[in-house]
């Protein structure tokens, strides 16, 4: 069963993605993005995938990945017949997984998709501060529109960005 898409969720096309690097390659990372809240899924019949999540969540799966490839390593958790055969390497609860120099795509096309959605990346009051900091007289009901916040969390971050 798919994940119902939330209006905060976000997609990313994946084409041919099982072409491009493989079944047990997008096999992994289906485990691995249902472990950071987010689904790899196929797009109806076609050959088409895509990536859906919360921003936050894609991100930290992004991370995820490239540290592991970076490493070459990955912590498994639980049970699954697709890390468990000889082609692994178990060191002290660490497997090192031979596929993931097949992730630079998949990194790749997570790039690109959270690109316009680099507003989804911080919180509010991270993004409260940093308009702030950007520009210092900016009103509160320039801030109210660029966030879609209230008038009373804009003269809270207000009040907490001036020093006095």
């Amino acid at each position: 069963m798919k994940p119902k898409l939330h209006q905060s969720h976000i997609c990313i096309a994946l084409p041919a993605l099982i072409h491009r690097i493989g079944r047990e390659v997008v096999t992994e990372a289906q485990l691995i993005a249902a472990h950071h809240h987010c689904a790899i899924a196929r797009v109806r019949r076609s050959r088409h995938w895509q990536l859906t999540g919360k921003a936050m969540d894609i991100s930290a799966f992004r991370a995820w990945l490239a540290a592991a490839l970076a490493t070459r390593v990955a912590v498994m958790g639980g049970n699954s017949k697709s890390h468990n055969d000889s082609s692994n390497t178990k060191i002290s609860g660490l497997v090192v997984i031979n596929t993931a120099a097949n992730w630079p795509y998949l990194l790749k096309k997570m790039n690109d998709g959270l690109i316009p959605h680099a507003d989804k990346l911080e919180t509010l009051t991270q993004k409260l501060a940093r308009l702030l900091r950007e520009s210092p007289t900016i009103t509160l009901h320039e801030l109210m529109l660029q966030t879609d916040c209230s008038e009373s969390q804009a003269r809270l971050a207000r009040l907490s960005s001036d020093t006095w």
